[in-house]
């Protein structure tokens, strides 16, 4: 039926959607001028493995009452907090934003922030290799 909506129909387009994202931003992640562990790190933030507090916390690890954040906030330290929102960090992104030309930026996912830098910046392919090195930088750096 020309025009109907199906449940299934849009699922696949998103799941479909997010894998070319993902191999998108996969290949700009083993990029022969990162550093192999600095990959490696970053693959790890993608995929929630890093031993971040609340990883941490679901191993049994540390106890629930240090489940803060480590830069001294009251949220807890979760790796899209950390590396996204952290009041101590934020002033790191915004500077980014401002010298790469971004007035904003899809920090709503660690994903996100990766294929902004990776796939829809604008310009040449050396400009959006050159920015998502910025990206991973920034990270490795917090």
């Amino acid at each position: 039926m020309s025009g109907s909506y199906y449940v299934c129909g849009v699922y696949r387009f998103l799941m479909s959607y997010q894998v070319q994202r993902l191999v998108a931003v996969s290949n700009l992640l083993w990029h022969k001028d990162v550093p192999t562990k600095v990959s490696v790190f970053v693959w790890r933030l993608l995929q929630n493995k890093l031993p971040t507090k609340d990883n941490l916390v679901k191993r049994d690890v540390i106890s629930v009452k240090d489940y803060f954040c480590a830069a001294g906030f009251s949220e807890m330290e979760l790796s899209i907090h950390l590396f996204l929102h952290c009041n101590l960090f934020d002033l790191l992104w915004y500077l980014v934003r401002g010298w790469s030309g971004f007035s904003s930026v899809d920090l709503c996912s660690i994903l996100g922030l990766f294929n902004h830098y990776a796939i829809l910046t604008l310009g040449s392919k050396a400009r959006r290799s050159f920015l998502h090195l910025i990206c991973v930088t920034c990270v490795w750096l917090i």
